[in-house]
């Protein structure tokens, strides 16, 4: 997401844009097309994966300020996933999960804080403001009065999908 100033719309180009990414990493579709519109419609850039093999790509061709890591992924464990990421990346990493043996691994793993699912949206983005907040990410726009979010189309696309293998498994990646 992009944010400027109300009365600067027409010097968009000029302004400096301040944009959060979160890597979202969830495989139940429905779920993740939820956190995706709630998280946009809160100003931020959501990038989406299904797979820690999505994940992975993504990584690579995008930075991001936060991640939101499923426990359970198709292709691998997020715990595996979490501690791949931790030899790449320390930015902050919310475990989301259904079981509370997976929060005591996942903490220990290097996950900065563990949600249980079903989810609290509010709860969820509260979470991501602390933790961007403890990081040293600038949070000045939403507190600033006159911001608003310029809203781009969801990073979420409903029925484009490729079949794809990946290490033996076989899944749709959204395209």
């Amino acid at each position: 997401m992009t944010f400027v100033t109300g009365s600067a719309t027409a010097n968009m180009r000029t302004e400096k844009k301040q944009v959060l990414r979160v890597l979202l990493i969830e495989n139940d579709v429905a779920l993740s097309k939820t956190l995706c519109e709630y998280l946009e419609s809160h100003g931020y850039d959501v990038q989406l994966a299904h797979s820690g093999y999505q994940a992975d790509r993504l990584m690579r061709r995008r930075c991001h300020h936060v991640a939101v890591l499923d426990a359970q992924l198709p292709d691998v464990s997020g715990l595996e996933w979490l501690q791949r990421y931790r030899r790449q990346s320390n930015n902050p990493l919310i475990l989301l999960t259904s079981s509370d043996a997976d929060v005591v691994s996942a903490l220990e793993s290097g996950a900065d804080d563990c949600l249980a699912k079903p989810l609290q949206m509010s709860e969820l983005k509260a979470r991501i403001h602390a933790l961007l907040r403890r990081h040293g990410t600038d949070l000045s726009w939403s507190t600033q009065t006159g911001l608003q979010p310029v809203h781009h189309e969801s990073s979420y696309h409903a029925g484009s999908y490729r079949s794809i293998s990946y290490r033996g498994s076989r899944f749709d990646e959204p395209v």
